[in-house]
């Protein structure tokens, strides 16, 4: 199966990703071990397997996982949370120890 890549209009959101990683090189001493050619191709690979069905989904989109529209689901999550402490708020205390 051939990938095809898809221009569009970019869309609003005009950010430039162009970024140096000198200062991570010389203090940290990192190196990565993926190229980008690499990491690439680790992305082609998981759609064309079908491990990536939608792409534009937002488990797999940064961007939209910390939209607005994941706000619901970091909501729903601290639910439990939020329940747990009312619960063991309303609680009485144990008995001491003798």
């Amino acid at each position: 199966m051939r990938t095809a890549l898809l221009y569009t209009d970019g869309g609003a959101d005009k950010r430039n990703y162009r970024v140096s990683f000198d200062k991570i090189v010389r203090v940290l001493r990192f190196r990565p071990q993926w190229t980008m050619r690499q990491g690439i191709m680790q992305v082609v690979d998981a759609i064309n397997s079908g491990h990536v069905v939608d792409y534009q989904l937002p488990q797999h989109s940064n961007a939209k996982y910390l939209s607005v529209e994941a706000d619901e689901r970091r909501q729903t999550s601290l639910d439990w949370a939020q329940d747990f402490m009312q619960d063991t708020s309303a609680a009485q205390p144990a008995a001491p120890l003798s």
